[in-house]
């Protein structure tokens, strides 16, 4: 064992006893107590937040306990920010320090931005160092990390590693090149290209079954079928998670980038238990859900997170940063991004009334279930269907999601309908069309019109290159 690996190894240990032996709510109020220290550096080193405090005629000495930051701060979001002010205006002391920017997708047609500094790439390795170490036992097992995160998004890391961005062939050449070096691969990256990665390896003679693999995805929201899908091409099982998994985490890139949520090895497994059992889906979310959200943890020392208007499942999760060190704190932060949140005991409590005391996650922190956007939400009548319900429907039939690209367009213009891109070299046929219509109607009660498109023929083709996230609605 290397000097780098025993460190690695002690740090996990000693993160494993804090997060095993504390009590959950003091690790809430310590998130708590730098909440309005957070606030306050912002409000008075921050130009651009300084003037939307200003215009909202918020007296920031009035801001001096949680009630009081609920009542007074305004909620920002990417429009207030990003697109309303230079970058540079959004930093303390300007781009002084910086080291490089980084920047969002664009999915919205609107980027956003963050900006590191030295000190913030130095603390970010030791971060993800430790947290792959804390789920994939790296200081135990010699590791090769592949990023293939889209547009050069970067992954730090000590670990042996090699970024290819959204080219399968560079993974699948890599693989093939180390399988007999290391004792395990990492592949992380965003989940819509995971698929394409998989089925390719697979018809380049790639043995995944015979290979211990970690996956880690984020970007985009997948469905526990498309889980199952994907682990089953791997032969993972949550019954020997020591081969590997696939875990999701979730990140934003104004945020901090990478790891604001994890999954842990029982959140995934809850959750797969829950996609399984209504009557589970029911007591954790108090209303009805075809495609379960996300379950996630987060450390609440490092943000303070609240879900607005109302703490249910299609309220908006708000975001402020509590990192005392951060180039571009941003406070009361909408991401769009709907969820529910849930404090340790109060998620435990759901799962042993609900007869699941076995899967009671062992890390003493908050959970929060994230589900999407609301604006992917489509109304038809009293009945609701969005891009989540159609993903967990699909993948359910192994033959139907190897047939399909896993691109997929929900037209509302005149009526609604679904419309699928085969694979390369796949056939559109009745019996498929058939097949995925009755998979959506299982799963919502109702059918909708269903049309394949061959590969080429898909008309939203040229939206496709994996850099951005696809839009699934128009």
């Amino acid at each position: 064992m290397s000097i780098a690996d025993f460190i690695r190894k002690k740090k996990k240990q000693l993160l494993v006893k804090f997060l095993t032996t504390s009590n959950p709510d003091k690790i809430v109020e310590e998130g708590e107590k730098k909440l309005i220290k957070s606030f306050r550096r912002a409000a008075l080193n921050v130009p651009a937040y300084r003037k939307i405090l200003e215009e909202k005629k918020v007296d920031i000495d009035k801001v001096k306990d949680i009630a009081s930051f609920r009542k007074l701060v305004p909620i920002i979001d990417k429009e207030a920010t990003f697109v309303r002010f230079p970058l540079e205006e959004l930093c303390i002391d300007g781009y002084k320090d910086v080291e490089f920017i980084m920047l969002s997708s664009g999915h919205s047609k609107k980027f956003s931005f963050n900006v590191v500094t030295e000190d913030d790439r130095k603390m970010t390795k030791k971060k993800v160092d430790l947290l792959l170490d804390l789920f994939c036992n790296t200081s135990e097992k010699k590791t090769f990390l592949i990023n293939f995160e889209p547009m050069a998004v970067r992954v730090e890391t000590s670990l042996l590693f090699a970024e290819t961005s959204v080219r399968s062939d560079s993974v699948i050449a890599l693989v093939k090149q180390m399988k007999d070096v290391v004792d395990q691969f990492i592949i992380a990256g965003d989940s819509s290209f995971l698929k394409k990665i998989v089925e390719d390896g697979i018809e380049n003679g790639i043995d995944w079954k015979s290979l211990n693999v970690w996956v880690i995805t984020g970007g985009y929201w997948f469905s526990e079928s498309f889980r199952e899908y994907i682990m089953d091409l791997m032969g993972m099982d949550f019954s020997n998670p020591s081969k590997g998994l696939y875990l999701a985490t979730y990140g934003v890139t104004e945020l901090g980038g990478i790891g604001l949520f994890l999954e842990t090895f029982e959140t995934a497994r809850i959750r797969n238990i829950a996609q399984k059992d209504e009557k589970l889906r029911y007591a954790l979310f108090k209303e009805d859900v075809d495609a379960c959200p996300f379950i996630f943890q987060y450390f609440p020392n490092k943000i303070f997170l609240e879900s607005l208007p109302s703490n249910s499942l299609y309220s908006e999760l708000v975001f402020s940063m509590l990192d005392t060190k951060m180039k571009m704190p941003l406070i009361r932060y909408n991401t769009n991004d709907c969820g529910k949140i849930f404090r340790y005991e109060e998620f435990k409590d759901v799962l042993i009334k609900a007869g699941y005391k076995y899967l009671i996650p062992k890390y003493k922190l908050p959970v929060v279930c994230v589900g999407g956007r609301k604006k992917d939400i489509i109304s038809i009548g009293k009945r609701k269907i969005s891009p989540s319900d159609i993903k967990e429907a699909v993948y359910r039939y192994h033959d139907v999601a190897s047939s399909i690209s896993g691109n997929f367009i929900i037209d509302t213009r005149n009526g609604i309908k679904v419309e699928f891109q085969l694979k390369r070299g796949k056939r559109k046929t009745k019996a498929l069309v058939k097949k995925i219509k009755n998979a959506i109607k299982e799963l919502k009660g109702f059918s909708l019109p269903v049309r394949l498109h061959e590969f080429y023929e898909f008309l939203h083709q040229m939206e496709i290159d994996y850099e951005r996230k696809f839009r699934h609605v128009i």
